[in-house]
């Protein structure tokens, strides 16, 4: 496994990347997959010139959390990472089980480690390397991220 360490000019150019994929203007709620995708989901914020952002962890968040989501009906999530679509899939599961298949559920990701299967309507082109390869944001601690890469 190498480690790839990220820059600040690779996360913009990977936002800028990812808003050119896609049609924003009617996004009105951005929200942050915590933790890694608060970060690129406050940049994508920025983009979209919407009014509304949020943070959830989709692992533990309520119905309480996802009602503040639905009342909105194009929402866009952003995560930092997708490599096994988990996050991602959880939370199209959680909104088809608590409320059905009303609104429109978009899904962004700011770097995608290439699999198969991704749960990503949008997903950058920019920043694809090989699943055993480990990122590190400019955000991250990188003696942190090295130590403990193997706990996730």
């Amino acid at each position: 496994m190498q480690f790839v360490e990220l820059d600040w000019d690779t996360v913009e150019a990977a936002i800028k990347t990812l808003r050119h994929l896609g049609d924003f203007n009617e996004v009105n709620l951005v929200v942050g997959l915590e933790y890694g995708g608060i970060i690129p989901a406050a940049l994508m914020h920025r983009f979209c010139h919407t009014a509304s952002f949020t943070t959830i962890h989709p692992m533990m968040a309520g119905k309480e959390v996802f009602e503040r989501i639905l009342g909105h009906d194009h929402v866009l999530f952003v995560d930092d990472i997708n490599d096994s679509g988990r996050t991602f899939k959880q939370v199209k599961k959680m909104m088809n089980l608590l409320f059905g298949a009303t609104g429109t559920m978009q899904f962004a990701c700011i770097s995608l480690i290439k699999r198969k299967h991704t749960m990503a309507d949008w997903a950058t082109g920019g920043i694809t390397v090989d699943h055993d390869d480990w990122f590190i944001f400019p955000w991250e601690d990188k003696k942190e991220e090295k130590l403990h890469q193997g706990e996730r």
